[in-house]
């Protein structure tokens, strides 16, 4: 008998939670009311109040909703890794690996309801400061913690050298991003391609291994640098 009932309750919940997406995304945070939300919902508004005790709780399960995509990546970063020498990992899987999480970063932030979410927190934001901490503390740090673990376990197999793994990732997704999402975020007619995403997350990876030097010289120093 409580099976049903679960499960109507669960149903309730995507129901207030799709509804409130459709309508912060198109008025904002500030321009829907709880009241609207039950309403469209098709629920009464004690309801509602039953599953989100405020407006802050139900715009923080809309963005987890929409940003539990981001940057997806199985496993744990330190499992399977190993350095050269113990012949588990090159520099090449580094790099393809980094690769793929670019692209998989920036297929899923470039997303147009992704841009929308960004603008509705942008715009929001600053009279309602709680909004971007939910972004910063959420999808953000979150993304910034996974490039950072792998990070550190390359690191300690010897693959890389970075002084600070924590930095260092923020600064990688930071190339990542580039001007794009700028540009999305004032151009909603703009639209990034598959293509566009691969050279992103190429250029990318390269700039962040090899740095901006010529070539020549990159090979020269990497020729004198003992390993570690």
């Amino acid at each position: 008998m409580e099976r049903p009932l679960r499960n109507s309750s669960r149903k309730k919940r995507e129901a207030m939670v799709e509804a409130a997406t459709r309508l912060f995304l198109e008025y904002g945070f500030e321009g829907v009311s709880m009241d609207t939300i039950a309403e469209q919902a098709n629920v009464s508004k004690r309801t509602l109040y039953n599953h989100f005790n405020d407006k802050y709780a139900l715009f923080e399960a809309v963005m987890a909703l929409l940003c539990e995509s981001v940057l997806p990546w199985p496993g744990q970063p330190s499992q399977g890794i190993q350095g050269s020498q113990g012949g588990g990992l090159n520099r090449g899987e580094v790099r393809d690996t980094l690769e793929k999480l670019g692209v998989a970063f920036l297929g899923s932030i470039y997303a147009p309801i992704q841009i929308e979410l960004y603008r509705t927190v942008v715009h929001d934001t600053r009279r309602f400061p709680q909004l971007g901490l939910m972004m910063l503390e959420g999808p953000i740090r979150r993304s910034h913690k996974l490039v950072s673990e792998y990070l550190r376990a390359w690191q300690a197999a010897g693959e890389i050298d970075v002084s600070d793994p924590d930095l260092a990732a923020a600064q990688f997704v930071g190339m990542l991003k580039a001007d794009v999402q700028m540009k999305l975020l004032f151009d909603a007619r703009r639209k990034v391609s598959p293509g566009e995403i691969r050279r992103l997350a190429r250029t990318a990876v390269e700039l962040f291994l090899n740095g901006a030097g010529p070539k020549k010289r990159r090979a020269a120093v990497s020729k004198k640098t003992p390993r570690r």
